[in-house]
């Protein structure tokens, strides 16, 4: 049986917790760059006792589940964007971790009304099928049918959006330089 896609604990905890008629926060990495521990697309669902996922780890995630649980508790549903820059002299938006790199992450409370998206969405990652999904403040979330050119999509700016594909990331991975991998090399460009 294949191995399920890493977002489905985060996904499958929304759906539940919504389904029981209460709100989690979702956090997803929009965009990094650099050295940065959360990469683009790494996400995490929050609820007031449990976490799934996670957005890189350390200091920084601490902060940032403590901040979903208090937009939880207070039901506090405006989105937050916010860089996350892992450098010591940085001015501002310091994560508090030195990896050198950055991230920018978003906080989005999940409500209740968002369970028929959420639903789609973790269905799609238990069936390992397609699609896509996005998140921006003017149309909230959403499945969407015209799947990003890039796995992840990220429009900064006032009229931010998101837009991730579901299901897996096409990679190859070919350990080795001899024949067998130069042959293997050539299977993915072949016509099927």
């Amino acid at each position: 049986m294949p191995t399920p896609p890493r977002d489905l604990p985060a996904w499958t905890l929304a759906a539940d917790t919504l389904r029981a008629g209460q709100s989690a926060a979702l956090l997803c990495v929009v965009r990094s760059e650099g050295s940065s521990p959360g990469r683009q697309g790494f996400k995490m669902a929050v609820t007031a006792e449990v976490v799934a996922g996670s957005i890189g780890g350390g200091i920084m995630e601490h902060k940032w589940v403590e901040l979903a649980r208090q937009r939880l508790r207070e039901g506090d549903a405006t989105p937050l964007l916010r860089p996350q820059i892992h450098r010591r002299e940085a001015p501002a938006d310091r994560s508090g971790m030195m990896c050198a790199g950055e991230q920018e992450v978003l906080l989005w409370l999940l409500l209740p009304e968002d369970l028929p998206v959420v639903a789609a969405i973790e269905t799609a990652l238990q069936q390992l099928g397609g699609g896509a999904w996005e998140v921006s403040e003017a149309a909230g979330l959403q499945l969407v049918a015209e799947a990003p050119v890039d796995f992840y999509d990220y429009q900064p700016g006032p009229a931010w959006r998101y837009r991730e594909q579901l299901g897996f990331r096409d990679q190859l991975i070919i350990v080795g330089g001899g024949h067998v991998s130069l042959a293997l090399s050539q299977l993915p460009s072949t016509p099927r």
